[in-house]
């Protein structure tokens, strides 16, 4: 697969699905906050926003998550929940839905 658009020139979109893994801390660790400035430039716009594994961390780290409900990874757990002042971590949740607009599920652990 090779991408047809860049976070620069990707055209208007309904949906957004930030995946996690390693590349979620590699991100991090680089300090490349690329994701979560795309994600919190196109909120406004989107029909639904969903996040898998520990894709919540970007969504965290971009403000988007603060006074909602949210749960993800549970092997990454504790890395994950340190994101987000404002955010009401549910542990024992496979997935959240939050107004129709932000799914999140924990993933495949």
């Amino acid at each position: 697969m090779v991408a047809t658009h860049s976070f620069a020139n990707a055209p208007e979109l309904d949906i957004i699905l930030v995946p996690g893994g390693r590349g979620t801390r590699s991100l991090e660790q680089a300090n490349d906050t690329s994701v979560e400035d795309f994600v919190r430039s196109r909120y406004n716009s989107l029909k639904y926003l969903l996040s898998v594994c520990t894709g919540a961390v970007s969504l965290a780290k971009a403000g988007l998550l603060e006074g909602l409900r949210a749960t993800t990874n549970k092997r990454d757990w504790k890395w994950v929940t340190l994101h987000g002042e404002n955010v009401t971590w549910v542990p024992t949740a496979r997935w959240v839905d939050q107004c129709q607009t932000f799914w999140l599920h924990t993933g495949l652990r």
